[in-house]
């Protein structure tokens, strides 16, 4: 799974959202728009975050990376990936969608409960968050709805607390990814903002019960739990792959397939996510994809007496990004560039040699994930 994660500000990051994915074999890339670094393509993450910051959706003139972000942001909507958005985040989504966002009655700073709206039909959302929560707030903005969207809630001094739009677009103006740690360093950047108010708390008050805190990260972690699902149910094996090959296993990593015609082995190893190059990968995805082709090197030269291993990115055939693990035969005239359809006309595997592959595969996954 590609993440991008969109910062405005050095003292307000991901907070929660980054150990969350941190164990995982996800691609994670975090852009610091406030040291103008670069946004990747927009065909690229599978999800996209938005985090918080002081600044507003107009304030471009101050601000130049608002315009591209913004594009960036609706691209990235157009190309139907899950965008969450958190704060001014939630800010911006809201303004790429075509609702106002203006000044707040009144700044919102501070722990204060959420009221949700009756209207909300998302279930995995109503099941979480249930009839009202405490959430964590600092803001002095808001947005209206999105035409289509959903609302998620309101509090006192905030009406429009969230929304869904379509199935995959999620805006909260609260933060449910902050810490202690967090906190304090944003009330330590932004202590202009923590003046004498109706909905606005002190420091001390912030931080008063930790374990608020850990309800709210719980919170955060469902949510990205369900988006994460989300996401690995939408991605699917190539048709030509299903067709050609038996699948010997699967994770939320990868498909292992085993070619239905070829004499010897032919194992191709296809990653979860939108690749379509092995660049795609981080730097992790391809220590374990290839990790992985070592083991079922070793299988081809134990089981198989495969003279030559044969490893090569994609084909000709198939855009979605494989890995072709072959054995062959030092006199083999297909060698050392095998290529689809250079097999037997007729399926070489029996279902009992096929479950004996499988049972080695279970072996060498169970040796590899310890």
């Amino acid at each position: 799974m590609n993440i991008c994660i969109l910062q405005h500000v050095p003292f307000e990051g991901a907070g929660t959202i980054l150990p969350f994915f941190a164990d995982s074999n996800h691609h994670v890339r975090m852009v610091h728009l406030y040291k103008n670094e670069r946004l990747p393509s927009s065909k690229w993450p599978d999800l996209l975050i938005v985090m918080g910051g002081p600044m507003g959706v107009r304030d471009e003139a101050e601000f130049p990376w608002l315009r591209s972000e913004k594009n960036f942001i609706k691209e990235v909507i157009d190309e139907k990936a899950w965008v969450l958005g958190v704060c001014l985040g939630a800010q911006l989504i809201a303004d790429v969608l075509g609702a106002p966002v203006t000044k707040n009655s009144t700044p919102e700073i501070g722990w204060f409960p959420v009221q949700v709206d009756s209207s909300l039909e998302a279930d995995w959302l109503r099941n979480l968050f249930g009839n009202e929560f405490d959430a964590f707030h600092w803001h002095g903005d808001t947005f209206q709805i999105p035409e289509g969207a959903q609302p998620l809630g309101s509090s006192e001094a905030c009406d429009n607390q969230g929304f869904l739009w379509g199935d995959r677009v999620l805006g909260l103006q609260f933060h449910l990814e902050f810490t202690p740690e967090s906190t304090s360093l944003l009330a330590e950047n932004s202590a202009h903002e923590l003046v004498e108010g109706p909905w606005i708390q002190m420091p001390d008050q912030m931080l008063s019960r930790a374990e608020r805190f850990t309800h709210i990260n719980e919170l955060m972690a469902k949510i990205l739990e369900h988006i994460q699902s989300e996401i690995l149910a939408d991605v699917v094996l190539s048709e030509q792959l299903a067709v050609d090959c038996h699948l010997l296993f699967e994770n939320d990593d990868l498909w292992l397939l085993l070619n239905k015609n070829a004499v010897i082995p032919w194992f191709i190893l296809v990653p979860k996510g939108k690749f379509r190059d092995l660049d795609d990968l981080s730097v992790s995805q391809r220590a374990r994809l290839f990790r992985f082709s070592d083991a079922i090197s070793d299988i081809l030269r134990s089981d198989f007496e495969s003279e030559k291993i044969n490893v090569a990115a994609l084909g000709n055939m198939v855009p979605q990004l494989h890995l072709h693990v072959v054995g062959r035969s030092s006199t083999d005239c297909c060698w050392p560039n095998p290529i689809w359809g250079n097999l037997d006309q007729e399926e070489s595997w029996s279902g009992r040699q096929v479950s004996d592959i499988q049972q080695r595969i279970v072996t060498l996954v169970s040796a590899l994930d310890k």
